[in-house]
């Protein structure tokens, strides 16, 4: 096939217009002129315009990944010579079909599938759409022609975009929403619109698929609800009996043969009042897609109502002593972040200390155990109300210049405490308190020899004080058993022994299932009411990532040496706690500065007799 040069290169810009990346060949051969061959291959113009500047007789080379090329050898082949109509169906289809030379005497034919072509250099998106996780980075996300022209998306199709994780998560849910909101919605730029479709499934009551498709929650979305099923059949008794023949048919190997005959003989009154989405659908085996949509519920109800009815059931609500994050979120007492209630006479501070990051948490208290959270965070702060430890964008390395895992954590300490035991928290009457304990957790390996060095440097070495949680469960010896020795300060559930040993500092031990239970009980106690534990503010979505880190650990009652005791375990789905693990420290802190349940047991104290210097020698000559 012949051309003359201004042809040439008018071919090559419309490939590339097209979305091909093409790269210049030897006039009437396929060797490249380039030095690496196709891996040069580009579709912007001024790139195309310069090499057939250079050989104007060039002949046009196309990378074939993601090509489907017919060859077709011998000159005047007659394949679809005689079929123009079907040149065209394959010229206008989902294919795009072009005739190209091949440098000898025969053509090639190629079928080009859009979605399959890949990106070469400058051309990083072959086609005017893209496809990215919503998570992903979309902010912004715009294509550049090969005319040069900037061109940004006016319709957005997202696809499901929850997963059986997030959907369990608030967090999650809120963070996916945010970005529908303001990333994916934002895509056309300012001044423009932009449609969305977004076919999704809600997984639990009150994940994001559900708060979009609510008309009252989201209106700019318009969602609709599909459902397999709008009407179910009104007779129970007759679909009950079929579950039991089903059932046994199902047992007896035969694949529910009986029931499928039971549900024939008996179909106008088994099918009476049933409304169904799509009648053609159902399964080989089944008569007809009211007896499929039923196979379905009787095989998994949870399943059904969520995969193929949008409405899914409602979870089992927790037991009387477990809490939900929804509960918890919304617990709040309307008291400004930081401001302090007439009441409390005592503050305490708990860091937990990661690679990373370090998590705190601040509390009031009032002699009761009336307790109220006036902050909580991370350091360095992440600038966003969703994270995880795991996505951490600003560490303690970056965020203090240390170099060295102990030198950034022991900077991270420094600054932190500067910022909590320094500031005067106010109370309501206008006075101001300090935080009197701050407990900095000392059981992760890498940390411990650094938070003992911290705690001894430290210019508030009277308020840190390093802590270790220890895990009691039923078979272990509960801290109420411990022997006492000299020097040691024992407590509800908590002890500090006599300093000894290299680190020569004091440090504070306790059962962390007891205070964990501890919490847990505070936070179920009603608003009003004596020792109940209260966050600030008055928003719920203000303390969902709080609240998913109070609840997720779980109680396993376990008993052991006559005893019932409730031992925490992380959920496999949740990977923070950190302030959760704040929290309890916290109370410990609090219980150190002799806070405590109005009818709770104290801790048992050795009665000593006085006795004299004449009594004893007495005793001595015995």
């Amino acid at each position: 096939m012949t051309a003359n040069p201004g042809e040439l290169l008018r071919a090559a810009l419309r490939y590339a217009e097209l979305g091909y990346p093409v790269f210049p060949c030897a006039p009437g051969t396929k060797k490249p002129l380039t030095q690496h061959g196709f891996q040069d291959a580009s579709a912007d113009a001024d790139q195309i315009e310069a090499w057939w500047a250079q050989h104007p007789a060039a002949n046009i080379g196309i990378p074939t990944a993601g090509l489907i090329v017919i060859d077709i050898d011998g000159e005047g082949n007659p394949w679809m010579a005689d079929a123009p109509d079907r040149m065209l169906d394959l010229a206008t289809g989902a294919m795009a079909l072009s005739e190209l030379s091949d440098g000898g005497n025969g053509m090639k034919i190629e079928l080009r599938n859009l979605a399959d072509i890949k990106p070469y250099p400058g051309n990083p998106r072959i086609n005017d759409d893209a496809v990215d996780a919503v998570t992903g980075r979309i902010r912004g996300m715009k294509y550049k022609r090969a005319d040069g022209r900037t061109v940004r998306p006016t319709l957005v199709v997202l696809d499901d975009p929850q997963t059986d994780e997030s959907a369990r998560s608030l967090s999650q849910c809120a963070t996916r929403e945010s970005i529908l909101a303001g990333a994916v919605l934002g895509l056309s730029g300012p001044g423009k619109k932009i449609s969305g479709i977004m076919p999704c499934t809600v997984i639990r009551p009150g994940d994001m698929a559900d708060n979009i498709l609510n008309r009252d929650k989201h209106p700019e979305w318009n969602g609709q609800r599909t459902k397999m099923v709008y009407a179910f059949p009104v007779n129970e008794t007759l679909w009950q009996r079929y579950a039991e023949i089903r059932a046994e048919s199902m047992r007896s190997g035969n694949a529910g043969d009986e029931a499928t005959e039971f549900y024939r003989a008996n179909r106008d009154a088994m099918d009476e009042g049933a409304i169904i989405a799509w009648p053609e659908r159902f399964n080989h085996d089944e008569l007809s897609a009211i007896q499929h949509a039923m196979n379905l519920k009787l095989q998994d109800a949870a399943a059904f109502f969520a995969e193929y009815q949008n409405e899914p059931l409602a979870e089992e609500e927790a037991s009387d002593d477990e809490l939900t994050a929804d509960q918890i979120a919304t617990k709040f007492n309307r008291m400004r972040r930081g401001e302090v209630p007439i009441g409390c006479n005592h503050i305490t501070a708990f860091i937990d200390v990661q690679a990373n990051l370090l998590f705190f948490v601040v509390a009031a208290w009032e002699d009761d155990f009336t307790g109220y959270v006036l902050d909580y965070g991370a350091f360095p702060d992440q600038k966003r109300a969703y994270f995880t430890l795991r996505d951490v964008r600003l560490t303690l390395a970056t965020a203090t210049g240390a170099s060295g895992l102990e030198g950034a954590i022991y900077a991270g300490l420094e600054r932190l405490t500067g910022e909590i035991l320094k500031r005067d928290w106010q109370r309501d009457d206008g006075a101001g308190l300090r935080i009197e304990r701050c407990l900095i957790d000392a059981n992760w390996g890498s940390s411990t020899d650094v938070v003992y060095q911290f705690c001894r440097q430290s210019a508030h070495a009277s308020v840190v004080l390093p802590s270790h949680g220890r895990f009691v469960g039923a078979s272990s010896q509960p801290f109420s058993e411990y022997k006492r020795r000299p020097g040691d300060r024992v407590g509800h559930n908590w002890r500090m022994p006599n300093v000894q040993g290299k680190r020569a500092i004091r440090h504070a031990v306790f059962d962390a299932n007891f205070w964990k239970t501890f919490i847990h009980a505070r936070l179920a106690v009603p608003m009003g009411e004596r020792g109940c534990l209260s966050l600030f503010g008055d928003r719920p979505d203000l303390h969902r990532l709080l609240a998913e880190h109070l609840t997720a650990e779980y109680r396993v009652k376990t008993e052991g040496r006559g005893r019932t005791v409730d031992e925490w375990k992380l959920r496999p789905e949740r990977s923070d706690n950190h302030w959760f693990d704040g929290l309890v420290g916290c109370a410990v802190a609090a219980s150190i500065q002799g806070v405590a349940l109005p009818n709770a047991q104290a801790a048992p104290t050795i009665k000593r007799e006085r006795i004299s210097f004449a009594e004893l020698q007495r005793k001595g000559r015995r």
